[in-house]
């Protein structure tokens, strides 16, 4: 989606003159300027009411490979801080990675905290498509759900109660297929 302009004022607010505010952000050497951007950008992007998720492109949990060693304390506590907003606001974050392979700290507390670690971006982003896609079932599946019930006459009901109760009994978890055409049937 278009970035509201109060997300994007914000952002502007912590990123260098350069960085691109709008969707897909660009941090233009704002992360390595300071590695909490990540941090600061992601909270301001999962506040703003039309964004459900974030994907991270490029090369988060790599500092300390690349650059220096002296990275991987601070961005062990960055990726924190990153899994403690997924918890937060309720909003998935996906990490796509360059560095994945080298399985740094970093992205292993990543891991461990409910954020997926990709090398590839197209899987991270057809991963975002696939939670997007189950959000959508989901929403779904709640509306049909407060949708009135059917309801049965009092015998048929009975009958469907008698015949799940037998499955019980049995200590079975799947009907046989009489038994669901039984319930169908009452169902009309």
């Amino acid at each position: 989606p278009v970035l509201a302009n109060e997300t994007q004022e914000r952002l502007k607010e912590v990123l260098p003159p350069q960085a691109s505010t709008k969707n897909p952000v660009d941090f233009a050497g704002g992360a390595e300027a300071d590695l909490w951007n990540f941090v600061r950008c992601s909270e301001i992007l999962l506040q703003d009411k039309d964004i459900d998720g974030l994907v991270i492109v490029g090369q988060y949990g790599g500092y300390a490979v690349d650059l220096a060693a002296e990275f991987s304390d601070l961005e062990e506590r960055v990726s924190v801080a990153i899994t403690g907003l997924v918890e937060k606001y309720g909003k998935p974050i996906i990490n796509h990675t360059m560095y994945e392979p080298d399985n740094p700290k970093a992205l292993q507390i990543l891991r461990q905290n409910g954020v997926p670690v990709y090398a590839v971006v197209e899987t991270a982003m057809r991963c975002m498509g696939a939670l997007v896609e189950y959000k959508s079932y989901l929403d779904k599946v709640e509306e049909e759900e407060k949708e009135k019930p059917i309801s049965l006459p009092a015998d048929r009901m009975n009958k469907v109660r008698k015949i799940i109760d037998n499955v019980k009994d049995t200590s079975r978890v799947n009907l046989v297929e009489t038994e669901a055409r039984e319930i169908i049937k009452a169902y009309g």
